[in-house]
């Protein structure tokens, strides 16, 4: 008997190789030529409608796979567009289908849950999009790593945030400004990861976008459960270093409304160190110093949102949000000077321990209104409000002991930050055909923040304020501005045209000493978008914008931390913006496993903004942002996808730049010349229920106006499974796990030589529970049929 099932074994075996298969290919695009990643692409008999096989669209668009001759048709899904049925296949030899259309879906999709997952990258017409919750090596991140791993994205020490090398950058929450996210590096950090559903890299803003910022937008989209149902989410993490955290998340969708809510609380702990060696060479009493730091910064936050969305009827939707942040965090440096005389002798040792506590309460409100015309998705009004509502506030109680001598250095600091921000915008969207597009908006964003900072110093009869550092900050910021813009694509070749107008009014005082500075100008932004399809798997694309740049408050603020008494960081509030003009040619080739993304850029700026490191007549280390000159800055950046087998994908990105400061006379005179380059390379592999993921990350040294930045690489890790019926996921990632990204710098000025090395966060490690409630999946199926692509 069994000689008999083995023989019909071999020979159906033998049967079915002995068959001929075919290859099918072809590119899943959207109405307006953008490529659908994670599309289903189902192949179906003829006789019985069964799924004989089928692939998910790549990077790109792109799909292949291959079947035995005969008879079927294809059906092609993707979450929330249109099912496509192509008939009548007849397959008798290799079949290029070509670029395939779909449409927006108008209707509420049942959730289904396939195989198929996103890409971590998705490239758009005028963005790229990195799905950063499908990346294992985030879990357990703040918001200030997570964007520190996009790349092109640099996160150094302090906090600060930069694209392509330029600081300048503006950053955003779900498409608007908010405090949330603000350039100020804390509100940043502060933002839970597990809060973030992917980060847009917007290089060259449309006039759609705010002019803000020299080399582009980084958008922050949070998580918005859109399922039909009720469904949620639980989390719980440890990490060490210290990095707990709870949170849970819930929606419940109907076809009247969308009630969504989340909260998260977390324990963070991240230990940090510094070492600073500095030569002073005009300096009598001793002539090198080194400072050893070691701090510790953290402790705990909630974050609360909840809001909903009514659908009134088929065409207007109106919808509620507010999100609070609260934190309650004790902030620890220990620093040591170690002075020495010109012979090399031991001069003195000083001690200064700085505990400070933080208290945070953020609160903001959103009102949004949305009316689409006769059905249409492409034809709509949309209206947006908010209001915000953010406190800070630090106090420090600091100890100084000297070898020199037995009376310590009593102070104390305060600093109460107090912002309110209001924003109101109109955008109007207007379909005049198939792919082309009119539109208009307004928007206006009225900002106040106080700040009141002071330093007091036991003289031995009490607390006195310390000169120089006392007084009450006032920053006002109103920005009013309209937009008109127009596009379309006609066969292979698309456009797009705009120009935006920006009133701004900006004034800062210092009410203890009287001082006003008031600033209005109004700015014209033009804005221009192409591109061809060369063919099936080429495109060109080219871009300008101009671009403006205003300093942030904290650069305006005279006074910041006293932590270091003898490194001290204050603004400059006679700070001008910045201008650019920014021009960038792009090219892309896509197949069927993979694509290339390549882009030149060049930047043209004037009154850009740098920080200036100089010796005070004190021998105090100052540093101060000012206006340094004109910058040039030139660059060319590639982005290599490729899926080695169906299990195995790899992410290459190359970013080499330079850049020509011409030096203002009037300041500093800093010209100078750098080049530099960075890069990162991510291997994920997908096997036997298991994700792993390695990320390698290397920055090359680059100079500076007063000196150089020198390299840094470090080593990011993650792995993560399903468990319980694939109701929940299992993960271990690891950040920086070889604790070598320092930042290193050198600073040579005329009456000095400074090196330094700082490292914000030690490596850690961090084990994440999640758990999902009716997102699992409803029964087994294929990754080739449903409405497809989207894996929680």
């Amino acid at each position: 008997m069994l000689k008999y099932i083995a023989f019909i074994l071999t020979f159906t075996a033998f049967s079915l190789f002995s068959q001929s298969n075919y290859s099918i290919s072809g590119t899943v695009l959207d109405i307006e030529g953008l490529p659908q990643i994670g599309a289903s692409v189902a192949l179906h008999d003829s006789k019985d409608s069964s799924i004989i096989t089928g692939a998910s669209t790549k990077i790109g668009g792109n799909f292949k796979f291959t079947a035995k001759e005969g008879n079927y048709y294809i059906r092609i899904t993707s979450v929330g567009m249109e099912p496509k049925i192509l008939d009548n296949i007849s397959l008798t030899t290799d079949l290029k289908l070509g670029i395939i259309k779909i449409a927006q879906s108008s209707e509420l999709t049942e959730e289904v849950l396939v195989t198929a997952e996103k890409s971590i990258m998705e490239l758009k017409l005028d963005k790229r999009i990195y799905n950063v919750n499908k990346d294992a090596s985030n879990i357990g991140r703040n918001g200030s790593e997570i964007l520190d791993n996009i790349p092109s994205v640099n996160v150094d020490p302090e906090g600060n945030v930069s694209l392509r090398g330029s600081g300048n950058v503006q950053i955003l929450l779900n498409g608007k400004q908010s405090g949330l996210v603000s350039n100020d590096p804390e509100s940043i950090r502060q933002l839970m990861g597990d809060m973030i559903e992917k980060i847009e890299i917007i290089t060259n803003p449309s006039a759609r976008y705010d002019a803000q910022g020299e080399v582009g937008i980084i958008n922050i989209v949070l998580k918005k459960k859109q399922e039909a149902g009720y469904n949620g989410n639980f989390e719980v993490r440890t990490g060490y270093p210290d990095n707990h955290g709870l949170s849970i998340s819930s929606n419940y969708r109907s076809e009247s409304m969308n009630l969504f809510g989340s909260i998260g609380t977390d324990y963070r702990k991240a230990p940090g160190t510094g070492n600073t060696d500095q030569t002073f060479f005009e300096y009598d009493t001793f002539n090198f110093t080194n400072t050893d730091l070691d701090r510790s910064r953290g402790g705990l936050g909630l974050n609360l949102s909840i809001g909903s969305d009514f659908y009134l009827d088929d065409e207007n939707t109106l919808t509620f949000a507010g999100n609070l942040r609260l934190g309650d965090r004790l902030n620890e440096s220990d620093l040591t000077y170690t002075d020495y005389l010109p012979n090399g002798d031991l001069y003195r040792v000083t001690t200064r321990d700085d505990d400070e506590s933080e208290t945070k309460n953020d609160i903001e409100f959103n009102l949004t209104y949305e009316k689409i015309f006769d059905g249409n998705k492409d034809h709509v009004l949309k209206f947006d409000s908010r209001y915000e509502q953010d406190k800070d506030v630090e106090q420090s109680d600091i100890l100084e002991s000297s070898s020199l001598t037995n009376n310590d250095i009593v102070q104390k600091s305060y600093n109460l930050e107090f912002e309110r921000n209001q924003l109101y915008q109109l955008d109007y969207v207007y379909p005049f055909s198939v792919d082309g597009k009119f539109e208009a908006g307004a928007k206006a964003n009225l900002r106040k923040i106080d700040n009141d900072y002071w330093v007091k110093q036991d003289i031995g009869e009490g607390l006195e304020f310390l000169e120089g550092f006392n007084n009450n900050f006032v920053y006002y910021e109103n920005i009013i501005a309209a937009y008109i813009m127009a596009g379309n694509q006609i066969d292979e070749f698309g456009w797009q045209l705009g120009v935006r107008t920006e009133y701004s009014d900006i004034t800062t005082e210092l009410l203890k000493t009287d001082y006003k500075n008031q600033r209005d100008y109004l700015n014209f932004f033009p804005s221009t978008h192409f591109n061809y399809k060369l063919d099936e798997y080429n495109s060109l694309q080219a871009s300008y914008s101009a671009r403006i740049q205003r300093p942030w408050f904290r650069r305006l603020m005279p006074f910041s931390s006293f932590t270091d008494s003898r490194n001290i960081w204050g603004g400059n509030p006679d700070l001008n913006p910045e201008y650019t003009d920014s021009y960038e040619l792009g090219y892309l080739y896509n197949w069927e496993t993979g694509s290339i993304l390549s882009n030149i850029y060049y930047r043209h700026s004037t009154d850009i903004i740098q920080t200036v490191t100089f010796i005070d007549s004190s021998g105090i280390t100052q540093l101060r942002p000012s206006n340094i000159g004109i910058q040039n800055a030139y660059g060319v950046e590639f982005n290599i996808s490729n899926d080695i087998t169906e299990w195995w994908n790899t992410n290459l990105n190359f970013n080499l730049y330079s850049a020509t400061i011409t030096g203002n006379e009037s300041v500093y005179n800093l010209n100078s010349e750098f080049f530099s380059w960075n890069t990162r390379f991510s291997s994920k592999m997908n096997y036997s229920g298991y994700n792993f993921q390695i990320t390698g990350n290397y920055r090359a040294p680059e100079d500076t106006p007063q000196g150089e930045t020198l390299s840094m690489w470090w080593l990011d890790f993650g792995l993560s499974t399903d468990i319980l019926d694939n109701n929940a996921t299992l993960t271990l990632s690891g950040q920086d796990v070889f604790s070598t990204r320092l930042r290193r710098s050198i600073v040579n000025g005329e009456t000095f030589y400074r090196e330094s090395d700082y490292q914000w966060r030690a490596g850690q490690v961090t084990l994440t529970f999640n758990y999902r409630i009716n997102q699992a999946k409803k029964r087994e199926r294929s990754a080739f049929d449903g409405d497809g692509g989207d894996m929680e």
